[in-house]
């Protein structure tokens, strides 16, 4: 019997969650427009992020989303050869955390 929950499997581990397929469609219909913070390490294991408008849902069975980057992006190495990523969809009181993930870092 199917239980109706899809599985994510965790970034650094085998484990896996599930998805309630609701939940995700409730979630992602809420989404209009915005913006989101997509956050990634590198292969020296610094967390590198970026501010993302292109995001959109594409499927709820299997769960998919889609957000670019664009080829000249400073941070295309990290997320090419990353194990895993997460979208971070901010609420309009997040606005601070927005123009910080926004602004290139020097290091």
């Amino acid at each position: 019997m199917k239980s109706g929950l899809e599985y994510q499997t965790v970034p650094g581990s085998e484990s896996r969650i599930p998805i309630d397929p609701i939940a995700f469609r409730n979630a992602l219909g809420a989404f209009i427009t915005g913006v989101t913070i997509v956050t990634t390490c590198d292969t020296q294991g610094r967390l590198v992020g970026l501010t993302a408008n292109s995001f959109n849902s594409v499927s709820l069975d299997p769960p998919m989303i889609l957000w670019s980057l664009g080829l000249k992006s400073n941070n295309l190495h990290a997320f090419r050869n990353a194990r895993w990523w997460a979208v971070h969809i901010l609420s309009s009181e997040q606005v601070s955390v927005f123009f910080k993930a926004a602004l290139p870092q020097v290091v």
